[in-house]
């Protein structure tokens, strides 16, 4: 005869939903990162994951000029932007124009273009954001801090599709109590 077939039909959210629906397995991809779809949920969970970058340029640009690709974000005044190298090829994506925040000196900063590369934020009302400046898209746990539900609602995109986006150009640095465990970048391949 034929094997038993193992039936699994509920992901993160069913988990922890329905538990009739457990069957043999369960796929709980977003709750090994700490994400918790369901609020009224019993389960204590920590983020797991912190994606962070450095300000590449900063500049001042005129009332007028008009930000990122397809000409989506139009100044209306003038305006200091922090250049990040972060695009749509790192998990934003244009949607997130005028919609999504990013950390940046605890400070929440608008997104105002994006392109394959880059993106840019609005940072005039941040005070002495310097190139190297720490940006952060997703963590710091505090209450201020910017979750991958929150970055994924403000483009209209689930959680798991903005994670999928991070490609892995974007090292990733694996850490166990502060201490780093181990790493892997795609520049380590070649």
């Amino acid at each position: 005869g034929f094997p038993a077939i193992k039936r699994h039909v509920a992901a993160s959210q069913a988990t922890l939903r329905f538990p009739d629906m457990h069957l043999e397995m369960v796929r709980i991809g977003g709750l090994l990162y700490g994400l918790n779809h369901v609020s009224s949920a019993p389960v204590d969970l920590s983020p797991a994951l912190r994606y962070t970058t450095r300000v590449a340029q900063v500049k001042t640009l005129p009332a007028g000029w008009w930000v990122g690709y397809n000409r989506r974000y139009q100044l209306s005044e003038d305006t200091r932007i922090a250049v990040i190298p972060v695009g749509w090829s790192d998990g934003l994506t244009s949607y997130h124009v005028g919609e999504g925040m990013l950390l940046v000196n605890e400070h929440r900063c608008p997104i105002i273009g994006t392109c394959t590369d880059f993106s840019m934020l609005d940072v005039s009302g941040c005070e002495g954001v310097e190139m190297g400046d720490e940006v952060i898209l997703i963590g710091d746990g505090r209450e201020d801090g910017i979750g991958a539900i929150e970055l994924g609602e403000w483009a209209g995109i689930s959680t798991g599709q903005l994670l999928g986006k991070i490609s892995l150009r974007v090292p990733r640095v694996y850490r166990y109590d502060s201490e780093v465990v181990g790493s892997l970048s795609i520049l380590d391949c070649g």
